[in-house]
């Protein structure tokens, strides 16, 4: 117990590699302790790889012990040990994470993980939105439109939500879709100016960007970006981000019009 404090002291304090060598040094005294103690060795094995030195043996081992690690610790974990479903939670995510495209590139693994950390609370969104993003670094964007669904009906009510939607539809360049999501994010926030500023925002950028639009969408989408920051000025009316884009707006709108 007392090594496991020390090691915990370290953790708190990012020393990984001295938090590591501590908690080496717990589960040498007893394999059997703690089932967390082999998610925080693995945490401070992941802690201590750096994405700059990729494709260095020592730091991509980082990596495999953190994975390893992990998987001990979904083992070891009992319901008897203190907050031990709370850490099987964390386990399952940072399992996804470190088997995921920018790590360990083990998208069959990352999946599987992400499916069972959906089994093991289906009510919670981000999981679905990390099964989301892993079929979407796989091409498989069907899959990834239907799991950022998913999250939504779980939480229909996280306006987040909403916008990581956005993001994915933005990211396949549909623009409809985007800014369907980016309303439906407003509507969970109508109160908060930026999520209308936002809106405003995409609007001018396809408007302005996007030389193949025919000029009557590109009138229509400068008036909805009107709309929408109206709106933005109506909560805030010192909102310089919106203010700023009215401006560019009504100048365009201009341009448009000559």
């Amino acid at each position: 117990m007392k090594a496991y404090k020390d090691a915990n002291e370290l953790y708190k304090k990012n020393d990984f590699r001295g938090a590591a060598a501590g908690y080496e040094d717990v589960l040498r005294l007893n394999p059997d302790f703690f089932g967390s103690t082999y998610f925080f060795l693995g945490n401070s094995y992941e802690n201590m790889y750096k994405a700059a030195h990729k494709g260095e043996a020592e730091n991509d081992g980082y990596l495999t012990k953190a994975a390893t690690n992990y998987e001990l610790a979904l083992q070891k974990t009992k319901p008897t040990d203190p907050d031990g479903q709370k850490y099987r939670i964390y386990t399952y995510q940072y399992l996804v994470e470190v088997n995921g495209k920018d790590k360990l590139n083990d998208i069959n693994k990352a999946e599987s993980f992400a499916q069972a950390l959906i089994k093991e609370d289906p009510n919670e969104p981000t999981s679905y939105v990390a099964l989301g993003k892993l079929y979407e670094d796989s091409g498989r964007f069907d899959e990834a439109e239907a799991q950022f669904k998913k999250a939504i009906d779980a939480r229909p009510n996280d306006a987040g939500l909403y916008a990581t939607l956005a993001g994915f539809y933005n990211r396949k360049g549909e623009f409809e879709k985007t800014m369907e999501a980016w309303n439906m994010r407003a509507k969970q926030e109508p109160t908060n100016p930026e999520a209308w500023q936002t809106i405003a925002s995409y609007y001018f950028d396809e408007a302005f960007h996007d030389t193949r639009l025919p000029p009557a969408k590109a009138k229509e989408y400068v008036l909805l970006g009107l709309e929408a920051v109206d709106k933005a000025l109506a909560l805030n009316a010192n909102y310089f981000e919106a203010l700023s884009y009215k401006n560019i707006l009504l100048r365009l709108q201009n341009n448009l019009w000559i």
